[in-house]
């Protein structure tokens, strides 16, 4: 649903939908300002529009509601800065400030490089030549974002200024309006000039969208020494020899806090890591991986580690769902360390609605270790994993371990629930060594997964196998897990969505603690497919949106749900 609310900046103003094309949204006002801003859930998503109109092709995630605000727009005739009308208050009555926006509505410029013009980057035929040109345009950088306009190839290494810029590719170099680049088609290519990386960012804010990264060692890296926020959409990142994405602590005891956001971007498979988050000293970092495709990587696909050495707590927060993840030495794998002096290292989080298909080692490692000769210092791993499908990893599925000194403490409790956990080399789930003595507690949860067709059900505290669910469901901390074929749509063919007649349709626990609102394929993770009156989720990354045959009573429906024969 999609929800208007006029600001009150604007006297008289009516926002409305075209109702021929609901993507096209009009507005009509007292004012004729310059130019207008286009606001959706408090943030710029257009610049500089010069007519009452704006295209949005974005849809909101089920349960979600967009809310636009249209602000006028004057340039100050010193600074060449956009002066924006006010956007009025929030609910509570305190007022928007602009400063407070991860992307504040700024200036526009143009990036190409065969522009032969005046440089002054205002138009396609004044276009600046360099990125780092446009970077540098005149204006109040800190308060407003530049908004960067860019027709390629790109052959440049840029190291962000301390700014906010929204960088969009996908332009021929003739466009008028945002909404007529060729995202999908013809992202910008853009290669380093000399190797490493295309990207350095030290910004407060910057977004990437649109854009080819390929042929560098590390494409994109984060170094920042302050908070700091990194934004990809809709890119794709190809032969880049080390890393695609680098998020790197700022090595000191700091209180930065990185907040890193990718969406549905392309990975291919010719790096050692497709993302990797290494918190080296760094108070927060917060990693939300969204819709993407990886196609593997000689070590782990992606690696978020926290190391901590300086009597600091260092903290990850990660949101990772619904990315198909291929490949790879593991799909995931989530560290934490803490090393020679007091401090405290936490990772936790989501881990949802994936499909991690074919690793050579494990699909999923959650890994805790805190060293110290004297002093006591912790570690903890506390992740979510919930709805997920893995599948044919050449190890475990999910590998739980820790270690620690002898005055140290590891904790390794993530929650496992719902998900797919078929056809692995090793065991479904395999649980490290506790050593009491030596303060490593790994006790997963583990409720409502189907663990079926790997070489044993789970390895208990690293010693004991249990052959099969009826086994796993008499721990402590374990019940309702299945062992039931899944019954993909076509797994030869890499389709790893559940069949009508799959027995895990409607079979996952609502209680688990964080379902993300949508499944792999973006649809609403809860739709009642059995007829049972109520919506219950699917086991695994995917939620059948049909309803499944012979559940037109109650009575046929709970015969569904609880058979237990593949």
């Amino acid at each position: 649903m999609l929800l208007c609310a006029p600001p009150l900046a604007l006297a008289d103003i009516t926002i409305r939908f075209s109702a021929d094309d609901p993507s096209r949204i009009e507005w009509t006002t007292d004012q004729e300002p310059a130019s207008f801003g286009l606001y959706r859930n408090g943030e710029c998503i257009f610049t500089e529009l010069t007519t009452p109109l704006a295209v949005d092709r974005e849809i909101p995630d089920p349960g979600q509601a967009f809310r636009y605000v249209v602000s006028a727009q004057n340039p100050d005739p010193t600074t060449g800065a956009l002066v924006e009308s006010d956007l009025g208050t929030d609910s509570s009555g305190r007022p928007r400030s602009f400063a407070d926006r991860t992307f504040p509505c700024g200036r526009r410029v143009f990036v190409d490089p065969d522009a032969a013009g005046r440089g002054t980057g205002l138009s396609w035929a004044d276009a600046y030549t360099t990125i780092a040109a446009a970077l540098q345009h005149p204006g109040d950088r800190e308060r407003q974002t530049l908004e960067v306009w860019t027709a390629g190839p790109i052959v440049e290494s840029v190291s962000t200024p301390f700014l906010r810029a929204r960088l969009l590719g996908g332009f021929a170099g003739t466009e008028r309006f945002p909404w007529e680049r060729d995202v999908a088609g013809s992202p910008t290519p853009w290669t380093p000039a000399d190797g490493d990386p295309a990207v350095d960012s030290h910004a407060i804010a910057i977004a990437l969208d649109g854009f080819l990264f390929h042929d560098a060692q590390t494409a994109v890296r984060m170094r920042p020494w302050d908070d700091h926020y990194l934004r990809l959409s809709r890119c794709r990142f190809e032969n880049n020899t080390a890393r695609h994405v680098y998020l790197d602590g700022p090595g000191d005891a700091s209180d930065a806090a990185q907040t890193v956001e990718v969406d549905r971007c392309d990975f291919d498979e010719f790096v050692n890591h497709a993302i990797l988050a290494d918190s080296y000293n760094l108070n927060r970092l917060n990693v939300v991986l969204r819709a993407n495709v990886f196609r593997g990587a000689v070590d782990s696909v992606i690696s978020a580690s926290t190391f901590c050495d300086t009597g600091v707590l260092c903290d990850i927060d990660l949101y990772i769902t619904g990315n198909l993840i291929q490949g790879g030495l593991r799909g995931l794998d989530l560290e934490s360390f803490v090393v020679h002096n007091s401090g405290t290292s936490l990772v936790h989080g989501l881990i949802a609605s994936n499909t991690i298909l074919g690793p050579s080692e494990e699909g999923i490692r959650v890994f805790a270790a805190a060293y110290h000769e004297s002093k006591t210092v912790r570690a903890e791993n506390t992740v979510e994993i919930i709805g997920n499908t893995i599948v044919r990893a050449g190890g475990s599925g999910i590998l739980v371990e820790g270690d620690a000194s002898n005055t140290s403490i590891a904790v390794v409790r993530p929650e496992i629930w719902n998900n797919v956990i078929a056809d692995c080399g090793g065991f479904a789930i395999e649980e490290g060594p506790e050593k009491p003595g030596l303060n490593v507690h790994t006790d997963p949860l583990v409720v409502g997964n189907d663990l079926f067709g790997c070489a044993a059900a789970y390895l208990d505290e690293g010693t004991r196998i249990l052959q099969g669910v009826y086994e796993v469901n008499l721990l402590d901390d374990a019940w309702d897990n299945l062992e039931l074929a899944p019954r993909f749509a076509a797994p030869d063919a890499g389709d790893f969505h559940l069949r009508i007649d799959s027995p895990l349709i409607d079979r996952g626990h609502i209680e688990a603690p964080h379902w993300p609102a949508t499944d792999i394929d973006g649809q609403p993770r809860q739709f009642d497919a059995t007829g049972a009156g109520f919506a219950v989720p699917d086991i695994g990354a995917d939620e059948v949106m049909e309803p499944v045959p012979g559940n037109g009573t109650g009575e046929e429906s709970l015969r569904h749900r609880n058979r237990q024969t593949p």
